[in-house]
């Protein structure tokens, strides 16, 4: 409803003189009859209307604009096809909107990957199609690492780096794995030209530096039993 209390409606709607209501050449009642109910009719005049007063209006104000249609809204190849043709990205949140964005005329520059808990799948199919990742924090970098042995996986660690606002200070979270052989670790290290280091850190043995505290714990005790 709008603020004069009128209904919303598509810029092509109509009524014909028997009273049924129709969206641009189409009889609603006949694409009930054909599609069945409930039914989401799109009105390409008024999708295409609304681009360009967006687009027209922020022009004006912001010449280096990007519109990005939300995808989680309707993500239809169709619709995305509309869009593309009149210059407006889309933002999606899981792979399945990716793939879906991916089959359209979108070109996967005007592409965004926005959402939390992305799968290392899900990444590598966006950088594979050069489509724009947004983190969901910039305070904080954190990479996703599989740790792989005879073509087995081992586990995904997660080294990151945070940036404290406050105090200007910029900290280091190591991503560990261990065993009872060694201990794996890995550090985010320096960027340069758009990538980023990692180092690695490879400690054998550390699980008997635990033992050896156990053992002088276990003679200090029997000592002190003994006298």
């Amino acid at each position: 409803m709008t603020q004069s209390g009128q209904p919303i409606r598509p810029l092509t709607f109509s009524r014909l003189p028997n009273g049924e209501a129709g969206i641009g050449e189409c009889i609603i009642k006949e694409l009930v009859n054909q599609y069945g109910s409930p039914l989401y009719v799109m009105d390409q005049k008024t999708i295409i209307t609304n681009c360009q007063e967006y687009t027209n209006g922020l022009a004006k104000y912001y010449p280096q604009f990007k519109l990005m249609y939300a995808g989680k809204a309707n993500l239809t190849i169709g619709l995305l096809d509309l869009l593309a043709s009149k210059g407006i990205g889309v933002d999606v949140v899981s792979g399945g909107e990716l793939y879906t964005a991916l089959q359209s005329q979108m070109n996967p520059e005007n592409i965004t990957f926005h959402g939390n808990n992305k799968s290392i799948e899900e990444l590598q199919l966006a950088i594979d199609h050069q489509v724009t990742i947004v983190l969901d924090n910039f305070q904080e970098l954190e990479a996703s690492i599989q740790i792989s042995k005879n073509s087995k996986i081992l586990t995904i660690i997660s080294p990151s780096k945070r940036y404290y606002h406050v105090s200007k200070i910029i900290t280091t979270e190591a991503g560990i794995y261990r065993n009872w052989f060694q201990d794996f670790y890995l550090v985010i290290g320096s960027e340069k030209d758009g990538k980023w280091g990692v180092k690695m850190y490879l400690n054998p043995m550390v699980n008997l530096i635990w033992i050896g505290v156990m053992l002088m714990i276990y003679s200090g005790l029997l000592g002190i039993r003994r006298k």
